[in-house]
């Protein structure tokens, strides 16, 4: 009797192990996989806030297109934006804090036509006239906005203080080019292609004033000639790294 109870007891406890087993293998498999977190959740007050002053950046933009920088009034700006001074100054303390936004505008235009310059192949005098062309193009959209640059300039002298150091970190998107050449010379190259930067939109205003066309183009055509000459000066030419050769392919056009 006893052996009989006692296998009863083993066979029951056999059989609680097979349900066991049988209900984990039901069970889904863990996912050991690393968990995705995604963007966080934006509330519809952030994204009011941020809409309205997307809207008055955007109205300042026109603003200063039309009146450029001095003659552009808060006033102004919350008409096109169809809103009030209150909101204005909740989002922005002053009209000089359109200054960033007016900057980042202008960059967002130059810096790709500029970095088209970005190459570890020196450059034809062709290649550059052309390429010359090419900004103006550009800045025939955006010479409003250059023209309200250039009074904010004028008028403080914060802003005017950044232009240059905001004008080297656009040539510092050209590792290709100024790693032609070698450390002695880079520094040097850098603060000269900013430099022809500041310069050429005032060369294309200057062109786009002149009553004869064809003085506007030798305008730029020596513009050119001289960025080339920049390029390929005699105390850079022998820091040049060997692999760079200077192609001029086109003789100079006299002015």
């Amino acid at each position: 009797m006893v052996v009989r109870r006692l296998w009863q007891a083993i066979r029951g406890t056999n059989g609680d192990i097979q349900l066991m087993k049988s209900a984990a293998a039901r069970k889904k498999p863990v996912n050991t996989s690393p968990v995705r977190l995604g963007k966080p959740r934006v509330s519809r007050r952030e994204q009011a806030r941020q809409s309205i002053r997307a809207k008055l950046i955007s109205a300042a933009m026109q603003a200063f297109a039309e009146n450029g920088y001095r003659g552009t009034s808060i006033e102004r700006i919350v008409e096109i934006a169809d809103t009030t001074a209150p909101t204005f100054y909740r989002h922005f303390p002053s009209k000089r804090d359109m200054l960033a936004p007016l900057r980042e505008r202008l960059a967002e235009e130059v810096g790709p036509v500029f970095r088209r310059l970005d190459s570890d192949q020196p450059q034809t005098l062709d290649h550059l006239r052309r390429w010359v062309r090419v900004y103006v193009n550009m800045w025939r959209r955006m010479h409003r906005l250059c023209d309200a640059h250039w009074e904010a300039v004028a008028a403080d002298a914060k802003y005017a203080a950044e232009t240059m150091t905001i004008t080297l970190e656009i040539v510092d998107s050209l590792p290709a080019l100024l790693g032609r050449y070698h450390a002695r010379t880079r520094e040097k190259m850098r603060l000269r292609l900013a430099m022809m930067l500041v310069f050429l939109d005032r060369v294309v205003h200057l062109a786009r004033d002149e009553s004869d066309e064809m003085q506007g183009e030798a305008i730029l055509d020596q513009f050119a000639e001289m960025l080339w000459m920049t390029l390929n000066s005699e105390d850079t030419e022998a820091n040049v790294r060997p692999s760079a050769q200077i192609p001029l392919r086109s003789a100079p056009r006299k002015l």
